[in-house]
């Protein structure tokens, strides 16, 4: 199970397919299944393409190392808690990068 086409360029934004692997990773987790390794991985892909900071991407990181290791070890609920602090933090990263991507360049009036 993947969201990244590995064979050729990827036709998602970063957010599109951190989206993309959030929602198909919650719904996963919640069904117990154990073979999200790839989403996982193309999540972390995702992530080092977003405009984050450095702090942002540490604790981003760190929460998907944590949900890999819960869902390791069979840890669902410890597994959709992480997932869903991702989530939400994701949401503003995705508002973020949007409101950059609509903004019009300013126009200066001379007098």
């Amino acid at each position: 199970m993947t969201v990244l086409n590995r064979d050729s360029k990827p036709q998602l934004s970063p957010q599109q397919l951190a989206a993309n692997c959030l929602r198909q990773l919650a719904a996963g987790i919640e069904h117990r299944q154990s073979d999200v390794g790839d989403l996982l991985a193309d999540l972390h892909v995702a992530l080092e393409a977003l405009p984050l900071d450095t702090e942002e991407f540490g604790v981003a990181h760190n929460r998907v190392v944590n949900v890999t290791r819960y869902v390791r070890r069979g840890e669902w609920g410890a597994a959709q808690y992480e997932l869903r602090l991702l989530e939400r933090r994701s949401l503003s990263w995705f508002k973020e990068s949007t409101a950059v991507e609509r903004r019009k360049p300013v126009t200066h009036r001379t007098a």
